[in-house]
C-alpha cells in the first residue's frame, strides 16, 4: 500500500517571511538526512530444556520442550530458565547443555537466584539442548508456582495465585471458571493435546519439572488470543496454528528496490487546480512507474511550472530517503525452515526543482518486506532393551546404561556429528538436528554385558519432534560366556557349553560333569584327574564367576608297568642275589631288579627304562646259576614274542615285558 502525505501551505506572507521560509526550505531540501540502515536484530537462540528425575519408581524424563529465550542486556549472550522452582530445588552441578552435539557446559553460566542459564551468542545458530539431573531428594522437593488466570485487558480481570508442586510431579489440576482459550507455561504456549478442561477443572499433563509460571487464557479474553503468541516464542504448534500466513506481495518499484536508499526520476506531471491566476497556490500529480505523488506548491508568489499546465508533461525530481520503521514482524514455516518476515516503512521527501517556476514537494512512504530464516531442528531417541530378558533380568553383570551410540551425517558413518548415551533405563535421545535431514545412527561403544550393535539406523527429522531409532526400540542379544573343554591336548573342544555372564561356575556344574565324562578315555589308571585353567594343566579349576568366555582343560593318566615276560626264568621264584653268594642278601624282583611303574599322560610318547639290574644270580642247590637281561627293549606281550620295543605311546594302561636267558656257572647254558 502506497500512503502520501499532503503538506499545505499558509496565506501569502511579506516578502521578508516568505524569504526566510524559501531560504529554510532550501537549508532543509541540502541537508537533508542520509539514508538510515536498520538491521534487524536476529531473534535469541533455540533452547531445548529437558528434565530427568528420580522417584520410587525409577527414573523418569519430562520434556524436552521449548524455553523461552532473551537476550542479556549487552546482547552478548541469551539466557533460558531451567528451574523455576524459587530456590526450592538446588540444580548447580547437575545440569548439562549441548549445541550440535558438543558439551558446551563450561561456556554456559547458572544463576541460581533467577533459575537462568547464559549460553554465549556464539551458539545463536545452533540450538541448544540442556538436560537437569534430579536425584530422588530433589524429586521429592515441594515449590510454588504462580497461576494467573487472564479474563480480560481490563482492570479486575486478571488475578495470580500460588499452588505448591512437586518436583515429580507429571500433571497438574487446576480450577478455572470458564472454558479455556489458551494455556501458557514457563513461557511457552501449550498444544491443546497437553491439557484438559472438563467440569471446570484443568488438567495439564506432562507438566515439565520445575516450570514455574503457569498463565490461564479464558474464553472471555481479547478474540485474537488464539491467533496471536500471548508471549514471544516460536513453539512449533504455535506456528503451525497461527503464523502461516501468506507473504505480502508488493509490486516491485525503484522505492523497493532501494530499499531505503535515495534516487533521482523524472515523471508525469500536471496541475489538479490551476486556480483563477499563473500566480496561485497550486496542487500537482506526478505519476511515475505506475505510483502517484500528491505534491504541492513549496514556492508561494512563482508563476506555475508550463509542464504542468495543458494536460501536464515530463520533469524531472529527486526521492532522498528520511527514515525507515518497522511495521509488523510475522513468521511462515515450512517442514524444515523458519522464515522470518519484516515489514519496514520507508519515508521520503520528494521535491520537483522548477528552475524559475514553482518549486514542488511532498512526502512518499512505501513498505518493503525483507526474509530472512532459520532452520527447524528436531531430535532422535531410543530405547535400548535386552533381546533375552531371561538372561539379564536381575544379573548385574548386564547393564542398559552407558551405551553411546554415533550420530552421523553418511550411511558409512564417516562423519560424526554427534553423539547420545543410555541411562539405567536403556534410553538415550539428542536434540539439535537439521530438520528434513537423515541422520545415521551406529552404536559405538557397548554397554557392560553386550555385544556391540553392527548395525545403522537411518533416521529422518522432523522438525520439532524427537523421531524414533529403529520404531523406537533397538533389541540387542546379551553377551555370554561361551566354556570349552579341551583334554588329553586336542585342538578340538570335547564339550562347550554357554552360560550368562556372572555364572558361579565350579566343579559341580552339570556342564562340568558332562564334559568330564566326555573327555575319560577308557583302560586308563587313574583315568581323568582334573580341569585346569591352561593348557599344561598346572593351574587347577577350582570354580570362578564367569565374565567372558574360558577354556578348561584336562588330562587322562595311564599306568606303564615293567614284568617279566611270562617264561622268563625271573618270573619264576627265585631265590636272587646281586651277587654270587650266601652272604648277598635276596632281592625282590619288583622292587629291586624292575623299573617302578609309572603314571604317564594320555598320548605321551616315552622312553622305556632299562631294568635296575641286568645280571642276577642264583643257586638252585646244585651250583650257581647266572641270569641276563636280554636287552634290545621291552615287548608289549606276555610272551616276548614280536621286535622289543624302547619306546611307547601311552593310550592305555599297559605292562611291558622283559625277557632274561639263565646260564650255569661253568658257562654252558641251560635252556
Amino acid at each position: 500500500m502506497n500512503r502520501f502525505n499532503l503538506s499545505r501551505h499558509a496565506p501569502p506572507l511579506n516578502t521578508a517571511t516568505l524569504l526566510i521560509a524559501i531560504l529554510s526550505l532550501l537549508l532543509l531540501a541540502a541537508c537533508a538526512p542520509p539514508p538510515v540502515a536498520h538491521a534487524a536484530e536476529p531473534e535469541p537462540g533455540i533452547v531445548y530444556v529437558q528434565h530427568r528425575f528420580t522417584d520410587d519408581s525409577g527414573t523418569h524424563e519430562a520434556g524436552p520442550y521449548r524455553a523461552y529465550a532473551t537476550y542479556t542486556a549487552d546482547k552478548q549472550a541469551y539466557s533460558a530458565r531451567i528451574n523455576a522452582s524459587g530456590g526450592a530445588v538446588d540444580v548447580e552441578g547437575r545440569w548439562k547443555a549441548h549445541a550440535d552435539g558438543v558439551d558446551i557446559t563450561e561456556e554456559c553460566s547458572y544463576d541460581a537466584k533467577s533459575g537462568l542459564v547464559k549460553i554465549p551468542r556464539s551458539h545463536l545458530n545452533s540450538p541448544v539442548a540442556i538436560t537437569v539431573d534430579l536425584d530422588a531428594e530433589q524429586s521429592e522437593a515441594a515449590f510454588e508456582l504462580n497461576v494467573t488466570t487472564v479474563a480480560g485487558n481490563g482492570p479486575g480481570q486478571w488475578g495470580t495465585e500460588r499452588t505448591t508442586v512437586a518436583a515429580r510431579d507429571t500433571s497438574l489440576s487446576l480450577p478455572v471458571p470458564s472454558p479455556v482459550k489458551a494455556v501458557t507455561q514457563d513461557s511457552r504456549v501449550l498444544d491443546e493435546s497437553e491439557y484438559r478442561c472438563s467440569e471446570g477443572v484443568l488438567t495439564i499433563e506432562g507438566r515439565s519439572a520445575l516450570a514455574g509460571s503457569i498463565t490461564i487464557y479464558l474464553e472471555t479474553y481479547a478474540p485474537d488470543v488464539a491467533n496471536r503468541n500471548p508471549i514471544k516464542d516460536y513453539n512449533d504448534t504455535l506456528l503451525k496454528r497461527s503464523l502461516q500466513t501468506a507473504p505480502l506481495n508488493f509490486s516491485p518499484t525503484p522505492f523497493s528496490v532501494a530499499g531505503g536508499g535515495s534516487f533521482s526520476g523524472s515523471g508525469w506531471i500536471y496541475s489538479t487546480n490551476p486556480g483563477w491566476g499563473d500566480w496561485d497556490y497550486t496542487d500537482y500529480v506526478l505519476e511515475w512507474w505506475g505510483g502517484t505523488f500528491y505534491l504541492n506548491c513549496c514556492e508561494h508568489g512563482v508563476l506555475r511550472m508550463p509542464e504542468a499546465l495543458a494536460g501536464g508533461g515530463t520533469k524531472a525530481f529527486t526521492a532522498t530517503h528520511t527514515g525507515s520503521s518497522v511495521v509488523r514482524s510475522y513468521d511462515t514455516i515450512d517442514d524444515t525452515t523458519i522464515y522470518h518476515h519484516t515489514v519496514y516503512r520507508d519515508d521520503y521527501y520528494v521535491y520537483v526543482d522548477a528552475g524559475r517556476y514553482q518549486d514542488v514537494d511532498g512526502t512518499w512512504s512505501e513498505e518493503r518486506e525483507v526474509v530472512t530464516s532459520s532452520p527447524r531442528y528436531g531430535g532422535i531417541d531410543l530405547t535400548k532393551e535386552s533381546a533375552d530378558p531371561s538372561i539379564t533380568d536381575g544379573n548385574g553383570s548386564y547393564s542398559l546404561a552407558g551405551a553411546e551410540y554415533g550420530i552421523f551425517s553418511d550411511p558409512q558413518c564417516s562423519n560424526r556429528i554427534g553423539s547420545m548415551t543410555t541411562d539405567g533405563n536403556g534410553k538415550a535421545s539428542a536434540g539439535g538436528l537439521r530438520a528434513g535431514s537423515t541422520v545415521y545412527v551406529k552404536e559405538t561403544c557397548s554397554s557392560p554385558g553386550y555385544d556391540l550393535d553392527p548395525n545403522v539406523y537411518a533416521v529422518a527429522i522432523v522438525a520439532d519432534q524427537y523421531a524414533h531409532v529403529n520404531g523406537g526400540i533397538v533389541y540387542e542379544p546379551p553377551k555370554t560366556a561361551t566354556v570349552r573343554f579341551y583334554v588329553d591336548g586336542s585342538d578340538s573342544p570335547v564339550h562347550a557349553a554357554t552360560f550368562p555372564l556372572g555364572t558361579n561356575l565350579t566343579e559341580d556344574d552339570p556342564e562340568v560333569k558332562t564334559a568330564s565324562e566326555l573327555a575319560e578315555k577308557p583302560d586308563c589308571t587313574p583315568g581323568l584327574d582334573a580341569w585346569y585353567r591352561d593348557s599344561g594343566c598346572s593351574s587347577k579349576f577350582e570354580g570362578l564367576t564367569l565374565r567372558g568366555d574360558l577354556n578348561l582343560y584336562a588330562r587322562n593318566i595311564a599306568t606303564v608297568t615293567y614284568s617279566p615276560a611270562a617264561g622268563s626264568p625271573l618270573a619264576q621264584k627265585l631265590p636272587i642275589r646281586k651277587e654270587m653268594s650266601e652272604s648277598a642278601p635276596l632281592l625282590d624282583v619288583r622292587k629291586d631288579v624292575l623299573p617302578p611303574s609309572r603314571q604317564v599322560s594320555w598320548g605321551r610318547k616315552i622312553a622305556l627304562k632299562d631294568p635296575l639290574l641286568e645280571t642276577l644270580f642264583y643257586d638252585d642247590g646244585e651250583r650257581w646259576r647266572t641270569l641276563r637281561w636280554r636287552g634290545g627293549g621291552w615287548y608289549l606281550n606276555a610272551a616276548a614274542t614280536g621286535s622289543p620295543e624302547s619306546t611307547l605311546e601311552v593310550l592305555r594302561d599297559t605292562t611291558v615285558y622283559c625277557d632274561w636267558t639263565r646260564s650255569t656257572y661253568d658257562g654252558i647254558y641251560s635252556w
